[in-house]
């Protein structure tokens, strides 16, 4: 596969991964970001397309964000509350990829239905998201390597891995270099 070690940072995927990396930083889990993401798609994207609504009530069955808790968990602080109205679209994705979701039954809906197509398409947005999240996080690891930083480097890939705070990414910032002018 050719495209298998690709990296593609193209404006629109740079905002995609710039836009998950602020919502891990405002302390969103990836899954509720990614799930606000599809909800959003189906609600949204699709006027005329009977049934997407409640598609959204079965998938948040089917996926909750955090499984088998009330969501009211009083030891914690109440920003770290998982939300119970969103569907957990890091396992969504994790299951369409491994091909566990049985369309025709359980609420989903039957291949080649107008709601079949437009849930297949919102998945491929969330994969495109991940997938531009993922580049721009390679990239980045690779620039600071480069560059010899390798407290800025080693923190990038390994915060992802362990699920910790992302660091500030430097190689999506656009450059500003030309010459300087001062009107008076």
């Amino acid at each position: 596969n050719p495209s298998a070690y690709g990296i593609d940072l193209s404006s629109q995927r740079v905002r995609t991964g710039r836009a998950l990396f602020e919502g891990v930083k405002n302390g969103q889990p990836i899954g509720a970001l990614l799930g606000y993401q599809l909800e959003r798609g189906l609600h949204d994207g699709y006027p005329g397309v009977a049934g997407l609504d409640q598609l959204r009530f079965t998938l948040r069955k089917q996926f909750p964000l955090v499984a088998n808790k009330s969501g009211q968990d009083t030891a914690a602080p109440a920003e770290k509350i998982a939300a119970r109205n969103v569907v957990d679209g890091s396992s969504l994705l994790r299951a369409f990829k491994a091909g566990e979701l049985t369309f025709g039954s359980g609420g989903l809906p039957a291949v080649g239905t107008a709601s079949y197509a437009a849930l297949i398409a919102e998945l491929s947005k969330l994969d495109q998201s991940y997938d531009a999240t993922a580049d721009l996080l390679t990239a980045e690891g690779v620039f600071q390597l480069v560059r010899g930083n390798m407290d800025a480097a080693v923190p990038t890939i390994s915060n992802v891995v362990d699920g910790n705070h992302v660091p500030e990414n430097i190689i999506s910032r656009s450059a500003r270099g030309g010459t300087g002018l001062a009107q008076r």
